[in-house]
């Protein structure tokens, strides 16, 4: 008897981790041009109700010129100012615990930024059995002055962060409303956001620009005379 009590709590227990494992996180592509700033969506989709999450996103390289950085961390007392991560997720319809967040936190190193932790603990249950947004990460690209002139574009991709060492504080979470604690599904850590970082527009040559001045001027003449 004790053998299959033991059996069934072994059954409902791996099928309780394979319903949380179904809990998708996945990332919008994003484009914008060199020393601009832009921002990622990302998304939360699964059937569990969860009050809790913390994330940790990682930007990396994949070509080009230039630096992709997250902005520096909100801060009240700058509030406004355009090279700070906004918080705007909060206040938008879509978010994950949007109407009951209650300590939402997003945090960047300032020795590291392309590194930026998020969390958020819910007053209320949120089941995102529809895709709802988790993140609303915003970017800062940089280029020296010197490279503007042969910068051809850049990619960077950006992801989730797995834990390292099982023995560390997880560095991806989610908790339901019993307090379990699960990882998303593993799907989620292969799922990456591509950002494009456009070349710059180009742009006619001193010469070329006088051509183009001399000849609407003579356009505009002739039309004159024929009036």
């Amino acid at each position: 008897m004790n053998r299959l009590i033991f059996f069934l709590l072994a059954v409902l227990a791996a099928c309780s981790s394979s319903a949380q494992a179904d809990l998708l996180i996945e990332f919008d592509n994003a484009q914008f041009g060199p020393n601009s700033l832009g921002s990622v969506d990302v998304f939360v989709t699964g059937p569990d109700t969860i009050r809790q999450y913390n994330t940790t996103f990682l930007l990396t390289p994949v070509s080009g010129q230039g630096i992709l950085e997250f902005r520096s961390s909100f801060d009240v007392n700058d509030a406004g100012n355009s090279d700070r991560q906004s918080n705007s997720e909060v206040t938008d319809g879509s978010y994950v615990f949007f109407g009951s967040s209650r300590s939402f936190n997003s945090s960047v190193n300032e020795n590291d930024k392309l590194q930026l932790v998020q969390s958020d603990i819910s007053t209320a249950a949120a089941p995102p059995t529809t895709r709802r947004l988790l993140a609303r990460l915003e970017l800062r690209h940089v280029l020296p002055v010197a490279e503007i002139p042969s910068f051809t574009g850049a990619e960077y991709r950006i992801g989730l962060v797995q834990n390292i060492d099982q023995t560390l504080i997880d560095q991806t979470f989610f908790r339901t409303t019993s307090g379990a604690k699960f990882a998303p599904a593993a799907a989620s850590f292969n799922n990456f956001g591509t950002i494009n970082i456009s070349s710059l527009s180009a742009v006619p040559e001193p010469s070329s620009a006088v051509l183009l001045l001399c000849a609407s001027s003579v356009a505009c003449v002739w039309r004159r005379r024929r009036v």
